[in-house]
């Protein structure tokens, strides 16, 4: 794999690919003073620092000394009406609101942003206030002529210290964040695989002075059944970039529309979480509202190496309310009455996304815990 990096970077483990190319990136946080979204450098490992960066709100905080990881991953649909009242939906859903609701994930992944959606995350308040970003404003201002959406993610403040690329911290057993990049890899739409390694306390591996390297990829694989298909491929570089790791998962929407894109994952040596957790279970993730011109299917995978699968689940996109609901208490003209009538009855009930999101979660592979 072709490496432009910075000199920060330089310990990264990464394969040689001769069609794969890696682009480091920053981490952003937000500034409250400033109103932006700031690069964030993690600490240098060599040194003890407390992270000012952290949510002083220490009653939300994850357990950082664990080794558990949980992600979300959802596909949230650039072409659907109202993305921000959708994109809402699928935040509010995610931060475990209710007292019997999940607690918030460690780690986001989003698919298929659109510039509109990524412009609302990024003005969110609870995504301000508790995560580091792989986006800025530059980001919605800076897309190429013609691109319509890209690939997101998000690590929880709660959970994620301010490390560095060496993963410690001057010895801490923290969870830490580590360098984010994008590997260009061989694909008939400008996709790419977006890349990050944190850093999970492990006791047992000896690794990084109380840690352990793993890397997360989130990807949204070409689209369509064109042949010669460029998924295997896609698939197999980021395969080896979990390998070059040690441990890590790949997440997202796989898009297997041919035959042989139902094995990508075992054909690359990686767990495909869902039918090892989950045997004989169709888990569709898209399509199982009927709408579509294709049949429902398993879009969106968790694979995984290295790592104990525990849990996994299809999260179902709920539905908006509609306009009119959202009109009731309010008087309207009898020109407004009427216009309102007739989108009443042009409006088709609107889910956040036409993707299902997978909740999964793993721990570190010890004697305890072998790999699924």
């Amino acid at each position: 794999m072709i490496n432009r990096f910075s000199p920060w970077w330089h310990d990264v483990p990464l394969p040689s690919e001769p069609d794969a190319q890696a682009l480091f990136l920053s981490w952003y946080t937000f500034d409250e003073s400033a109103q932006c979204w700031n690069k964030h450098m993690p600490a240098n490992p060599d040194t003890n620092s407390n992270d000012s960066t952290r949510p002083s709100d220490s009653a939300g905080n994850a357990d950082t000394t664990s080794s558990e990881l949980t992600l979300v991953t959802w596909n949230v649909d650039a072409f659907g009406a109202r993305p921000e009242d959708r994109m809402a939906a699928i935040i509010s859903t995610l931060q475990g609101q209710g007292a019997t609701a999940a607690a918030a994930p460690d780690v986001l992944f989003f698919q298929e942003v659109s510039r509109a959606m990524l412009q609302f995350l990024l003005n969110d308040a609870w995504i301000r206030g508790r995560w580091y970003s792989s986006e800025s404003g530059a980001s919605v201002t800076g897309w190429p002529r013609g691109q319509q959406f890209t690939t997101a993610t998000f690590l929880s403040r709660d959970r994620f210290t301010n490390g560095g690329c060496g993963g410690g911290g001057g010895g801490s057993s923290s969870s830490s964040i580590g360098p984010i990049w994008r590997t260009k890899y061989p694909s008939r739409f400008g996709r790419d695989a977006l890349c990050c390694d944190v850093f999970l306390p492990s006791s047992s591996s000896g690794r990084r002075e109380g840690t352990t390297r793993v890397r997360l990829v989130n990807v949204h694989l070409d689209s369509l059944p064109i042949q010669p298909s460029k998924r295997p491929r896609q698939v197999a570089i980021v395969a080896n970039m979990l390998r070059g790791a040690g441990r890590g998962l790949v997440a997202g929407d796989f898009n297997p529309v041919l035959p042989e894109d139902d094995t990508l994952l075992v054909d690359s040596r990686l767990v495909d979480v869902w039918t090892a957790l989950h045997p004989g279970e169709e888990g569709f993730t898209w399509g199982i509202d009927g709408q579509q011109p294709f049949p429902a299917g398993r879009l969106d995978k968790v694979g995984v190496v290295g790592l104990q699968a525990t849990a996994i689940e299809v999260l179902h996109p709920g539905v908006l309310p509609s306009s009119r609901e959202n009109d009731e208490g309010e008087t309207a003209s009898e020109e407004q009455s009427e216009q309102r009538k007739q989108r009443d009855e042009d409006e088709q009930p609107l889910p956040w996304s036409d993707h299902s999101g997978l909740r999964f979660s793993c721990a570190l592979v010890d004697a305890q815990h072998p790999q699924v």
